[in-house]
């Protein structure tokens, strides 16, 4: 099983910003969930939202299974 986030709001004002984006128009992050804290990349949806895959031992360590609803914060990398 995978675990992927899906980003309920829009990443707007800094994605603009964001320094030429990688592969699939992906933006690099990091990202807190819990206590856990890691980088990765965040993918765009044809919805406007975005999504990103969660580690095995991070969402089992967080509690976080698939369907959940989970609070995360997300930084983006490469602003500017």
């Amino acid at each position: 099983m995978a675990v992927r986030l899906a980003a309920r709001r829009r990443v707007g004002g800094d994605r603009r910003a964001a320094r030429s984006p990688r592969g699939f128009e992906s933006l690099r992050v990091d990202v807190t969930l819990g206590a856990s804290t890691w980088r990765t990349s965040i993918f765009p949806g044809g919805d406007g939202r975005y999504t990103m895959p969660v580690k095995r031992a991070v969402y089992e360590k967080e509690g976080v299974d698939e369907g959940d609803t989970a609070r995360v914060s997300i930084r983006l990398l490469d602003v500017g």
